[in-house]
């Protein structure tokens, strides 16, 4: 390891088409991916906020889209797959703003939050079939409109405010405690 750069001189000494291979997905400047790119890996972010198109690796499209989603896909496959769905309507400071009490949206963009969070689980899970990945974790809400709307096991809490990762779609998850 160069202490120095944070780079894995075992991946960098791959060819570059070799190295494994992270998708970030609700990206942003890119934090959840940045540990990857420092270890030699090849990262594609991905947001729809134009506002982060000068982020290295990113491309700028909606997730909710089929079109966006067939266009990341030509990218793969990909070994991991990290995504932060935008914590803001999910927060346990908000909840009341945005949900009722029978976890309903309360208005329409904490509804289109909801359906971006969902179509990003399912993408991953059903379609891009990574070794890994990491859902950040909003520990107020997100967790409990995953387990009512998909029908997760209460053991597939992923712990903690930041998530955590399970190997696999069809493996065992890999927990913290919460």
């Amino acid at each position: 390891k160069n202490s120095i750069s944070g780079t894995d001189p075992m991946s960098l000494s791959l060819p570059p088409e070799a190295r494994p291979i992270c998708l970030d997905l609700c990206a942003g400047l890119g934090g959840f991916s940045e540990g990857f790119l420092r270890r030699g890996w090849r990262v594609l972010r991905v947001d729809n906020s134009k506002r982060f198109k000068t982020v290295p690796y990113t491309i700028i499209g909606d997730l909710t889209m089929k079109a966006t989603r067939e266009r990341i896909a030509q990218q793969g496959p990909f070994d991991a797959v990290v995504t932060g769905p935008p914590c803001e309507r999910f927060s346990g400071t908000v909840i009341g703003r945005n949900w009722t009490k029978d976890h309903q949206p309360r208005n329409p963009v904490a509804k289109a939050m909801l359906e971006l969070a969902l179509t990003v689980h399912d993408y991953i899970i059903d379609d891009l079939k990574p070794r890994y990945f990491a859902i950040e974790n909003p520990r107020a809400k997100l967790r409990r409109l995953y387990e009512l709307h998909r029908n997760l096991p209460h053991s597939m809490r992923l712990g903690g405010a930041s998530g955590g990762i399970r190997k696999g779609p069809r493996s065992p998850p890999i927990s913290s405690a919460t």
